[in-house]
């Protein structure tokens, strides 16, 4: 079970460092707000990056799978549906 680990907004401004650690390490960080009682959730995004079919391809070119690049792929696609 996740333990959320609760901080005020004033804690939060003093902390913000500490936060930031303690979320890149996985750990629920939600920040309240006492006046308005919002709460607002910390975490880490992860990094949009390639596309499945481009991550496929630099994992065979590692074991030294021969295959074309992603642009002639592209270019082969887009030949065939024209």
């Amino acid at each position: 079970m996740i333990s959320l680990k609760m901080f005020f907004a004033s804690e939060a401004r003093a902390n913000l460092f500490k936060l930031l650690k303690m979320a890149e390490k996985g750990e629920a960080v939600v920040i309240v707000n006492k006046d308005t009682n919002q709460k607002f959730k910390l975490s880490l995004m992860e990094e949009e990056g390639q596309s499945g079919k481009e991550i496929l391809l630099s994992q065979l070119a590692k074991v030294d799978f021969k295959s074309k690049s992603p642009s002639e792929i592209k270019n082969i696609i887009q030949d065939k549906l024209s």
